[in-house]
């Protein structure tokens, strides 16, 4: 038997297998072999696969919530380098922070899901709009310093 399992190494679990394969072919089974544990002790934690479900969508709504494509001290960057050096930093960031997390993960259940459940849509626009508005703020930024945006040459898609 593997260790003590909980609500979130389920939810990771299911992120897992749903990454591997999909959300459509991701089975307690699975679950439960990643666990190291018996598929009826995951009934201990959820009511069954749609409850797991549910909680990973939570998971990736307060993942969303948390994470920022723009650095706060956007304004202070803006500053002390050229446009295209500062938008190029900001995409690395956000790749490297994602790499790190467990966005790799949470990133293809979402978009998988949004098919099947309006809850996940309603995540995928919130993201979406979250990077707009932070772009926006990135934007201003480079407004308020008195500095010019060329999108042709940053690549911005007008």
């Amino acid at each position: 038997m593997g260790e003590k399992i909980t609500r979130k190494s389920i939810v990771d679990a299911m992120l897992q297998v749903s990454f591997l394969r999909s959300c459509g072919e991701a089975s307690l089974s699975d679950i439960a072999l990643i666990l190291g544990v018996k598929k009826p002790s995951l009934y201990n934690y959820f009511p069954g696969r749609s409850g797991i479900i549910e909680a990973v969508l939570d998971e990736c709504r307060s993942f969303y919530e948390k994470i920022s494509f723009v650095p706060s001290n956007v304004d202070e960057i803006v500053q002390k380098y050229p446009v295209a050096t500062v938008f190029k930093g900001i995409v690395s960031h956000y790749a490297k922070v994602h790499e790190k997390t467990r966005s790799l993960w949470i990133f293809p259940f979402v978009e998988s899901m949004k098919y099947f459940s309006p809850e996940a849509m309603k995540i995928i626009g919130f993201r979406k709009g979250k990077i707009i508005q932070e772009t926006e703020m990135a934007l201003g930024a480079f407004s308020r310093n008195g500095l010019a945006v060329d999108e042709k040459r940053i690549g911005i898609l007008a």
